[in-house]
């Protein structure tokens, strides 16, 4: 009778999760150009509706990223004025406690300034800026839905060098609105993540397959004690 050791199911469960997980929740890399369906199961906490003026009120703060780069992407949905087709413009402000220290102000630390412009296109202007406010850069682009598209969600990303981390190393993070009535997602405490860029499929499987291979020499060696 071959008798498999415990730690090596663990180990073949471990390679099975390693190789299908990213293949379904991470399948799209997010591309940064306006169109939104990219997101689709990606990270994101959702906030309740009507606790801000309609353009600051965020609906789904979402995040993730991509395979190959450490840069950091974002999605913003916002309730938008007249729910359909808001023109309104809104400024966002994304704080990053890059070194999880709970404070959001050092140096080390990272925020950023989201202007969103429907009515010019989708426009969006990020710039950003270290914890102590001295400024890093900017970046500027058509990432946002048109005010005649619904004038709803924008993307952005930050990159790598502007944030001065490494992959897999945590940080804190939440986002607010400019307007009349603020508001803050999540509306109480952070979000904390570890952004590991996602590895290749073609790696996780090649995992798989070392694993596959290291499972069959242990069931031969069972069998021959």
């Amino acid at each position: 009778m071959v008798r498999i050791n415990k730690w090596f199911v663990g180990f073949i469960s471990l390679m099975l999760i390693l190789l299908i997980y990213p293949c379904t929740a991470f399948a799209a890399n997010i591309q940064i150009d306006g169109n939104f369906d990219d997101w689709q199961g990606k990270a994101s906490i959702a906030d309740p509706t009507y606790d801000a003026f309609p353009s600051g009120d965020i609906v789904k703060f979402y995040w993730a990223t991509n395979e190959g780069d450490s840069n950091l992407y974002f999605m913003i949905d916002r309730l938008g004025f007249g729910e359909h087709n808001d023109p309104l413009p809104v400024t966002y402000r994304l704080n990053l406690d890059i070194n999880d220290n709970g404070i959001y102000h050092n140096g080390i630390d990272r925020y950023a300034l989201i202007t969103y412009a429907p009515f010019l296109d989708g426009l969006i202007t990020v710039m950003v800026f270290k914890g102590n406010d001295q400024w890093i850069n900017y970046y500027i682009g058509n990432w946002g839905e048109g005010g005649r598209d619904g004038g709803q969600k924008c993307e952005f990303s930050i990159q790598s060098d502007d944030l001065s981390n490494y992959p897999g190393q945590s940080l804190r993070m939440y986002v607010t609105s400019y307007g009349l009535i603020e508001d803050r997602v999540p509306d109480t405490g952070d979000i904390q993540w570890s952004p590991i860029p996602i590895l290749g499929t073609w790696v996780l499987g090649g995992i798989f397959v070392l694993g596959l291979i290291f499972a069959s020499i242990k069931i031969v060696r069972n069998k021959t004690t």
